[in-house]
């Protein structure tokens, strides 16, 4: 039916306006129509802590009841467990996290998230780490200081020499050539001469404009390619 409106005209003794009976012909009806979607005289008896609710189909209202779990209900309500913080906990759905300490979790200079925290960083013997600040540490060698550095061209071995500790040798064959007059050179077997070309050695690369391979023999270069000039 919806909402009537009555119409009392404008100023007192309006012959415009409705008639009384005829309004309260539209009061009784708009009451009526309440009445019959919300029956006032059965809603009080036997429905406490039911509440009014429109129904799913919108067309009317409903009681129903508060769905059962959850944490307003009265037995979840933290105030009753004041002195048990571990039913408390479980109340508010927490995992083991809210009995965890701070100092467990990542802080914000050490990232936003925890699996972006810098992760803990095993100490070894001579190595010392300081995280003071979480994002640079440093890592410093106690005791160990580089004192000197030698090549072997022979061997191609890189070797640092260091105090307080033991000598580091690397070997630099995949990055060294020995050059002898400025021509790689591969040693002959027993040879230990750096700067020079020795019996049994071979020798290739640019000698001037021309490229060069040969061979130590007596003395002598026994060549094995000379393309001259490009």
């Amino acid at each position: 039916m919806g909402l009537q409106t009555i119409n009392n005209g404008t100023f007192d003794f309006d012959l415009s306006a409705e008639k009384v009976r005829i309004s309260f012909d539209k009061v009784k009806a708009m009451f009526a129509e309440i009445y019959e979607e919300l029956p006032l005289d059965t809603l009080l008896a036997g429905n406490a802590g039911l509440f009014l609710r429109v129904k799913a189909t919108e067309d009317g209202y409903e009681l129903a009841a508060i769905p059962g779990g959850g944490d307003l209900l009265a037995s979840n309500n933290l105030n009753e467990f004041a002195g048990d913080p571990s039913q408390a906990k479980n109340n508010l759905g927490l995992g083991s996290a809210a009995d965890a300490e701070l100092s467990d979790f990542a802080t914000s200079a050490q990232g936003g998230l925890a699996d972006s925290a810098i992760q803990s960083i095993q100490q070894g013997d001579g190595v010392s780490i300081d995280i003071t600040d979480p994002t640079n540490p440093e890592i410093s060698f106690n005791g160990v200081t580089v004192i000197g550095l030698s090549v072997n061209a022979l061997s191609k071995t890189l070797t640092l020499e260091v105090s307080g500790g033991s000598n580091i040798s690397l070997d630099m064959s995949n990055y060294l050539k020995l050059l002898i007059n400025g021509l790689d050179t591969i040693k002959g077997t027993g040879n230990t001469n750096p700067s020079t070309h020795e019996n049994g050695d071979l020798a290739y690369g640019w000698e001037g404009e021309n490229f060069i391979a040969f061979k130590q023999e007596s003395g002598v270069r026994r060549y094995a390619l000379n393309q001259g000039l490009l």
